[in-house]
């Protein structure tokens, strides 16, 4: 058996970053579902290098992105889309600024 149990040893990778994809947990530890049903999930970027940032890595690799501009015409049904699927101010900028961020958009 190794150190962790099979854990990433994130040194290993070298100038890396790993995306990982985690269920938000609710009341009792159990997976944490939206109004809808669907189960809410998080993304957490995690970098080799804490002192990095992730715009910085990113700009020295233009080849592991790419911009995606979308046309105004198309933006509220891409809005309502992305809601449908959990992606909100509330769920991109977790606390108080993506919560207002959130209310202002749906009640303004």
């Amino acid at each position: 058996g190794g150190e962790g149990g099979g854990a990433l040893r994130m040194e290993t990778l070298g100038d890396a970053v790993v995306f990982v994809e985690a269920p938000l947990e609710g009341e009792g530890g159990h997976p944490s579902r939206t109004g809808t049903g669907l189960l809410r999930e998080q993304v957490v970027a995690v970098m080799s290098d804490g002192e990095q940032r992730l715009d910085e890595w990113l700009s020295r690799r233009p080849a592991a992105y790419r911009r995606v501009v979308i046309p105004a015409r198309l933006k509220p049904q891409v809005r309502q889309g992305l809601d449908q699927a959990g992606f909100t101010e509330r769920t991109l900028q977790p606390g108080l600024p993506g919560l207002c961020s959130w209310l202002r958009r749906r009640f303004s």
